[in-house]
């Protein structure tokens, strides 16, 4: 009887520990072996706070990653732009990446886009290449937003 309660109880921890750790329920089937195997292998479950794009977004100072809604880089102290309302696809650009969106929103005249690119806080240089690009193909709105940005605000 010790022995049906023993195997009952693996059985039943196997289960929780399982469905605890984001796997299938049918580890129970293996009873204590199942309780071992379910503890040493890693859970499925993703971590609430891990960093995502929808999330969270680089630094433009010390590029290490900070939550978007973030006013202060916790990392170096510097200021941050709001960018919870920039769309998913700008929010993780930085150095080179950025320097190429930027350029191609200003070759293609895309105002909204240079608009929000210029909230991540690109280089002098960067706004340099994307000022000869709009100057080249003539879009007029987008010279003036590039030309006003002033490294921060605008």
């Amino acid at each position: 009887m010790e022995f049906f309660f023993f195997t009952l109880a693996g059985c039943v921890l196997a289960y929780l520990a399982a469905k605890s750790r984001g796997r299938s329920g049918w580890w129970w089937l293996l009873g204590w072996i199942g309780v071992i195997f379910v503890v040493v292998l890693p859970s499925l479950k993703r971590d609430v706070e891990a960093p995502h794009p929808d999330t969270h977004v680089r630094c433009p100072d010390c590029k290490e990653l900070v939550r978007n809604d973030a006013v202060k880089c916790k990392h170096c102290g510097g200021a941050l732009v709001p960018v919870a309302d920039l769309p998913a696809a700008v929010r993780g650009l930085i150095g080179d990446d950025l320097a190429n969106a930027l350029k191609d929103a200003a070759r293609q005249g895309d105002a909204l886009r240079v608009s929000q690119l210029l909230k991540l806080r690109p280089t002098a240089d960067h706004i340099q290449d994307a000022v000869r690009y709009a100057d080249l193909y003539q879009h007029a709105e987008v010279l003036m937003l590039l030309r006003q940005y002033d490294g921060g605000t605008h």
